[in-house]
């Protein structure tokens, strides 16, 4: 697990309209913390990024029963196709062992912090996060990467090319 901290720029997607577009053509909504040359350097971010875009048809918003000091339940963005064979507690069961591991996780659980927005497994191509009012700038920030990355064809391209097989 390589989780990756961020923040939203905007608090809701109606905000949209007071950021200017970035060079590449969309309007920036994540800012994510630095945490090591790896994620950045490795192209760890960029890959788990073009990895949800390709399957993102596949993904959907999880709720699992936890909830943060607002009273916001918890939320996976995640490939559920990964799911067919598990258990209905399999999220909540993943994210009981990611707060054990995570203390930006659970500081923002058990004492209200607010310093990050979501968490980004970079692993396992997924999200984390609270509050259902979230779940715009995900869908935005995944619908513009995925139309900037060239859709299906380009991302495909881009990934076989740092070396992974596609399906």
């Amino acid at each position: 697990m390589l989780l990756q901290k961020g923040r939203f720029t905007i608090k809701k997607i109606s905000e949209l309209e007071k950021l200017n577009e970035e060079k590449d053509g969309i309007k920036r909504i994540i800012d994510l913390e630095y945490m090591g040359k790896f994620e950045f350097e490795g192209n760890a971010v960029p890959i788990s990024r073009m990895f949800i875009e390709y399957y993102k048809d596949e993904y959907a918003f999880i709720p699992v029963d936890i909830y943060n000091k607002n009273n916001e339940q918890m939320f996976f963005y995640f490939n559920k196709t990964l799911l067919e064979d598990k258990k209905e507690s399999y999220l909540y069961e993943v994210a009981k062992r990611i707060l054990e591991r995570d203390f930006s996780l659970w500081e923002h659980i058990n004492e209200n912090s607010n310093i990050t927005d979501f968490w980004w497994d970079l692993n396992g191509d997924y999200f984390i996060f609270f509050g259902d009012k979230k779940i715009e700038l995900i869908n935005y920030f995944i619908e513009s990467c995925y139309k900037r990355d060239g859709e299906k064809v380009g991302i495909e391209k881009k990934l076989i090319k740092v070396g992974y097989k596609m399906k």
